[in-house]
């Protein structure tokens, strides 16, 4: 397998980019593999040797933490990267792993603030309309409707193009629902493209 190779070539070569590299790979190939402790391991290593790839390796260590549930280790780490690297490609992606992590275990005030801060700091991200919707659903699982709908209404507005979208329409269907307030949720419908009034 590749861990393998990786290993082996890291184990002899002579300290320099390509070592360094190599045992980036080797975190990566153990990732893959699910062996996280493995990965933590190597990945240090690279942190450790001046990696180019610093932000990536520190980013991949507090996933792997993640995946041994290890969530304050997670948090802890990707809290780090996102100071530590603040210009990274993968910020915004640590910050809805932020918020995903604080809000599957109930901290909905810490969870809201990352998913908040992604959507401002970075605007243009592929993961906006997911942590809108995020952000919505933690808003209606705690009773806060009048939120929740404002949030659902601006995945549907800005991503119509999007499962988001869809997802947010039969979510705050629900809320309207709820509230007795049918007619309402017809209106607002009829001016999305993307769903059909039945």
């Amino acid at each position: 397998p590749a861990a393998e190779r990786f290993r082996a070539y890291a184990a002899t070569a002579a300290p320099g980019p390509r070592k360094t590299d190599a045992q980036m790979r080797l975190g990566d190939s153990y990732f893959v593999g699910s062996q996280y402790r493995q990965a933590i391991e190597a990945y240090d290593i690279a942190l450790s040797s001046g990696s180019s790839e610093r932000d990536y390796a520190a980013y991949q260590k507090a996933m792997s933490y993640g995946f041994l549930g290890q969530e304050d280790n997670k948090r802890e780490g990707l809290s780090t990267f996102v100071g530590r690297f603040p210009t990274s490609s993968l910020k915004d992606d640590a910050l809805f792993e932020l918020g995903g992590s604080y809000a599957n275990g109930g901290q909905d005030a810490q969870a809201v603030g990352f998913l908040d801060r992604l959507i401002s700091e970075h605007p243009k991200s592929p993961l906006v309309a997911s942590a809108l919707m995020r952000k919505g659903l933690i808003y209606y699982n705690s009773g806060r409707n009048n939120e929740a709908l404002e949030a659902f209404k601006t995945v549907a507005a800005n991503y119509p193009g999007r499962p988001e979208a869809v997802q947010a329409v039969n979510t705050a269907r629900l809320i309207y629902v709820d509230m007795g307030q049918v007619d309402q949720y017809a209106s607002w419908v009829r001016g999305l493209d993307f769903v059909e009034v039945t």
